[in-house]
Formats: structure tokens, C-alpha cells, sequence
């Protein structure tokens, strides 16, 4: 298994509060996608910065690289976000990639995940997303141009 220095950047940056700790999960299969790396990151940074913002008392976030996967006869990069947060309320999973206002205080403007989704469908992938009382996950499928053994 790799390391990622996910939860070091964050914190470097003051966005992520001690009480959030974060987890990458990373398999020794290479994946090579096909993408704007600053597209990748943007997906990234709004969905954790969103996952962090859903953990005001703590909590975990886990970034899991599931490496290759075939869906619907396609081969795809799977990565999952997922936090313990309080889950979406169903009006909020109702309208989730869209556009909104936002009622989260500071700079939000409830674009992000509308951004996201833009973003992933510009890469020809796909996004969904699980929501619980006990965390919301999000599953984003790229797709892969060569998948490499290590």
C-alpha cells in the first residue's frame, strides 16, 4: 500500500481542525486516467472541503482509491469520499448537483458540488452519492486509459 499526504496538505493550509482526521486508502495497481490535473484536484478539494464542513464536532474522512473496476463494460478509476458526518437531509440529496443556495455560513455559495459534477462529466466519468445518518459517500468512476501492475 502507498501513502498519501491528503491530511498533511489540509492541515498545512489551516482548512482541516484537529479534531478531523483523514485516511487514504491506496492499492498497489496502478490506474492512468485521462484528465486536467487541476480538474482532478479542484473534484477533490470541494469534496472534502464539503465533508469536512459536514464534521463540526470531529469525525473521519477516508479517501479510498479502489483502483480498476468495470462497470457496465467499461473499465474505470474508482475513488470513494467518505465521512461520518450526520448524513444529507433527503431535500438536499433531492438537488444535489445542482446549483443552490447555500445556507452554510461564510463563503459558501453552493456551487460545489455542482462544480463536481460538471467537472466529472467533462472527464467522461460519473458521480453518485450514499447518505446516511451515520456519513454521506461519494463514489466518482473515471475512465481508465491504461490500468499498469506494479
Amino acid at each position: 500500500m502507498k501513502s498519501i499526504t491528503t491530511s498533511a496538505a489540509f492541515r498545512d493550509s489551516r482548512f482541516l481542525p484537529a479534531s478531523v482526521q483523514i485516511g487514504a486508502q491506496v492499492p498497489e495497481q496502478a490506474c492512468e486516467i485521462v484528465g486536467n490535473t487541476n480538474s482532478l484536484k479542484q473534484i477533490f478539494v470541494n469534496l472534502i472541503k464539503n465533508a469536512v464542513e459536514a464534521l463540526p464536532k470531529g469525525g473521519r474522512i477516508d479517501v479510498v482509491n479502489q483502483g480498476l473496476t468495470r462497470r457496465d463494460g467499461a473499465d474505470f478509476f474508482a475513488l470513494q469520499i467518505k465521512d461520518t458526518g450526520p448524513g444529507l437531509p433527503e431535500e438536499v440529496l433531492a438537488k444535489l448537483f445542482s446549483p443552490v443556495s447555500s445556507s452554510k455560513a461564510g463563503d459558501n455559495r453552493g456551487l460545489g458540488l455542482s462544480i463536481v459534477h460538471g467537472l466529472v462529466k467533462k472527464l467522461n466519468g460519473r458521480i453518485s452519492c450514499n447518505s446516511s445518518p451515520t456519513g454521506t459517500s461519494f463514489e466518482i468512476l473515471l475512465p481508465v486509459w491504461r490500468a499498469t501492475t506494479t
